[in-house]
C-alpha cells in the first residue's frame, strides 16, 4: 500500500511538472476529463501565448495588457469553453468566435468601443454567455446589431452596465435602453468631401444637359418659320403668303407644302426674301371659293427643319362690284396709332391685291384739316368705314373716334341695316367691343373666313357661296412639334 500510494505521487508530480513546463509563463492545471485549464492571468502579457495546449478547457487571461484579440490562436484550442480576457486594454478583435459551439466569454473591463458582428458569426447564438460591461461602447449604426441580439438572447449577455459613452446624446445610457432609430452614423469627412464631389459633378453634368436642351431648342425655334398672318391673303383666284424665321435665320431653300384643292411642294429660293420677310404668290391651280392648308419648311430636302404651324386660307369669290359715284373711295380705317403698322398692312392688302381705293387716318389724312374735319371727310366719301380693335382700343381717343363715326352714319338718316353695311369692326386680337358697336357683327383676323366676309361687303355677289361664310374657324392650326 505504502508502495501504491508513493507511484501516485510521483506520476501526479510529473504530470503537473510538465504541464507547467508546456505553458510557461502561464500555469495549467489537468482536470479528470484530459482537458487542461491554464491560468496567465496578471503576467502582463500583451498577446496570447502560442503554446497553450490543445486540449485546454478554460484559459484565465485577465490582468494582461493585451490590446488586440487574435482569434485564430484561440480557434486552435477545440476543447475550449470558456476565456476570460477582463480587465485588459482590449480594443480590437481578429477572427470571429463562430469557430466555437458552446463558450463563455468574459470581455467586460476592456477599451472596446465597437465590434464587427462578424466577430460573432453574425449572431450571439454561438455563446453561452458573454460579459460586455465597462466598455466604453460607441453607440452608433455599427452597433446596432448588438443591441438588437441583446434583446434576442437576453440571457445570454447580462445587459447592466454594457452602457454607451458616445456619442454625446447617449453618455451613460444602458445599450438596452437606447431607441434603434438613434443608432445613427455621421459622414466622415472624406464622404463628405465625395458627396460634395459627387453634387458639383452633377450639378455641372445638369447644367450642360440643361444647356445643350436649351441651345438645341433655341436652334429648333430659330429655325421654325412663323407665318405672317397680316400679310397672308387670299384672293380669287391666288394665294399671297408671307413667313419669317427667328433671329434673322434665313436657309437657302424653304418648302411650301399646299393642299386643298391642289397638291403640291413648292421650292422658294432665297430671293424671294427681302429684310428678312419671305413672300410668294401662287396662282397655278387655285380656284376661288376653296379652303387651302399651308406651311412652310426651312431648308433643303436633305437637311429640313421643323414645319411651321399650318394656316387655313379661304379663297374669295370674284363677285361683282356694286357701281356707286356717291363715294370717292372703297373704304377707309381707323384705328389706335400703336396699331398704324398693322392698320398700313391691312390697307395695302386691299388696295394691291384687291383692287380696292382706300385710306387710313395716319396715311391720308389731308394737311390744314382738323382732326374732325378728316373724320367728316373720310366718313361722306368712303363706302366702307373699318374699324380696327384691339387691346389699344381701351384708349378714350379712339373710343371718342368710333363713336363719332357711329354718330355720324345715324346722322345720315340711314336705316341701321345700312348703317351696319357701312360699319364694319374688324378685330386684330381677343378684345372687347366698345357699347355703340354691340350690335354690329364683328370679322375676327384670325378667322379662316375673315378675307371672304370682309370682300362680301363690297361685291354683290360671289361664286359659289355657302353657309360657311358666317362660321367661325381658326386661321392658324398648331401643328405641335411636327417635323418633316
Amino acid at each position: 500500500m505504502v508502495g501504491l500510494a508513493l507511484v501516485l505521487i510521483l506520476s501526479s508530480l510529473a504530470v503537473r511538472t510538465w504541464c507547467s513546463n508546456d505553458c510557461a509563463p502561464c500555469a495549467c492545471q489537468p482536470d479528470v476529463q484530459g482537458t487542461v485549464d491554464v491560468d496567465c492571468s496578471g503576467l502582463g502579457l500583451t498577446e496570447l501565448p502560442h503554446n497553450i495546449p490543445n486540449n485546454t478547457a478554460y484559459l484565465g487571461f485577465k490582468y494582461n495588457n493585451l490590446t488586440t484579440l487574435d482569434l485564430d490562436v484561440l480557434c486552435k484550442l477545440r476543447l475550449l469553453e470558456g476565456v476570460d480576457l477582463s480587465k485588459n486594454k482590449i480594443s480590437s478583435i481578429h477572427g470571429s468566435f463562430s469557430c466555437f459551439e458552446y463558450l463563455s466569454l468574459d470581455l467586460s473591463n476592456n477599451s472596446l468601443e465597437t465590434l464587427d458582428r462578424k466577430t460573432f458569426g453574425f449572431s450571439l447564438r454561438w455563446l453561452k454567455q458573454a460579459f460586455l460591461f465597462n466598455n466604453p461602447w460607441k453607440c452608433d449604426c455599427h452597433l446596432l446589431w448588438l443591441k438588437l441580439d441583446i434583446h434576442r438572447y437576453k440571457n445570454k449577455i447580462p445587459s447592466k452596465d454594457v452602457r454607451c459613452q458616445s456619442p454625446s446624446g447617449l453618455e451613460g445610457k444602458l445599450l438596452k435602453d437606447v431607441k434603434p432609430e438613434d443608432f445613427v452614423c455621421p459622414f466622415p469627412f472624406w464622404a463628405e468631401v465625395l458627396i460634395g464631389v459627387a453634387c458639383v459633378v452633377l450639378f455641372v453634368g445638369v447644367g450642360v444637359t440643361l444647356g445643350c436642351w436649351w441651345r438645341r431648342k433655341q436652334k429648333k425655334r430659330k429655325r421654325k418659320p412663323t407665318f405672317c398672318k397680316d400679310g397672308c391673303v387670299p384672293t380669287a383666284t391666288s394665294l399671297i403668303l408671307e413667313w419669317k424665321f427667328a433671329e434673322g435665320y434665313n436657309p437657302a431653300t424653304c418648302l411650301v407644302h399646299i393642299t386643298g384643292g391642289v397638291v403640291e411642294t413648292l421650292t422658294v429660293p432665297r430671293d424671294q426674301c427681302v429684310d428678312g420677310t419671305w413672300t410668294l404668290q401662287v396662282s397655278e391651280g387655285i380656284t376661288c371659293n376653296t379652303e387651302y392648308n399651308v406651311r412652310v419648311t426651312g431648308g433643303t430636302e436633305t437637311d429640313l427643319g421643323p414645319s411651321s404651324d399650318t394656316i387655313c386660307l379661304v379663297t374669295v369669290g370674284p363677285g361683282r362690284r356694286e357701281d356707286s359715284t356717291e363715294y370717292v373711295k372703297d373704304f377707309w380705317i381707323i384705328g389706335h396709332q400703336d396699331d398704324r403698322s398693322r392698320i398700313e398692312k391691312l390697307c395695302k392688302a386691299l388696295e394691291k391685291h384687291h383692287e380696292l381705293t382706300g385710306g387710313t387716318d395716319y396715311r391720308d389724312s389731308e394737311g390744314g384739316d382738323s382732326v374732325f374735319d378728316s373724320l367728316d371727310n373720310a366718313i361722306s366719301t368712303s363706302k366702307i368705314i373699318i374699324v380696327v380693335l384691339s387691346n389699344n382700343t381701351k384708349g378714350g381717343w379712339v373710343k371718342y373716334k368710333i363713336q363719332t363715326v357711329r354718330h355720324c352714319l345715324m346722322d345720315t338718316n340711314e336705316e341701321e341695316q345700312q348703317t351696319s353695311r357701312r360699319l364694319i369692326p374688324v378685330r386684330l386680337t381677343r378684345c372687347g367691343k366698345p357699347h355703340c358697336l354691340q350690335t354690329l357683327e364683328t370679322l375676327d383676323n384670325g378667322d379662316k373666313y375673315f378675307w371672304r366676309k370682309l370682300l362680301a361687303t363690297f361685291n354683290k355677289g360671289s361664286c359659289n357661296e355657302d353657309d360657311r361664310t358666317t362660321e367661325t374657324a381658326p386661321l392658324v392650326q398648331n401643328n405641335g412639334p411636327h417635323v418633316v
